[in-house]
């Protein structure tokens, strides 16, 4: 447990996870009535990366609880590499970039399957 913990206080996941927590305080906001689902809608087109079609709140929730699980997997693997140095600067932006991309395609793939149930 105390890997999981540290791999999630490094870079690149502590990025991920400081926003997971604005993720998690903002559905538990909506949960109680003090926000609503929608509010960041007419802030942000994300039309334009393809995650558009669903609120924007959902696609960006989805894309920081992937990336955040993909990143604390990475920084754990990276842990066990024992690279030091510029490799490891260089993995860990490379975990950086992988956990962005993985993100946005579970995004991008959640988003084309509820366009396809959408009533609109």
């Amino acid at each position: 447990m105390q890997e999981f913990l540290t791999a999630t206080r490094t870079f690149p996941a502590v990025l991920f996870s400081a926003a997971l927590v604005v993720v998690i305080a903002f559905w538990l906001l909506v949960l109680t009535g003090a926000a609503d689902h929608h509010s960041f809608d007419a802030d942000l087109n994300t039309d334009l990366a393809g995650i558009g079609g669903v609120p924007v709140a959902v696609s960006v929730s989805v894309m920081v609880a992937v990336g955040w699980f993909t990143a604390s997997t990475g920084s754990v693997l990276l842990h066990h590499s024992r690279t030091t140095g510029t490799m490891r600067a260089a993995l860990a932006f490379g975990v950086l970039a992988g956990a962005l991309l993985a993100a946005w395609a579970v995004a991008w793939l959640l988003v084309r399957h509820a366009r396809r149930f959408s009533c609109h």
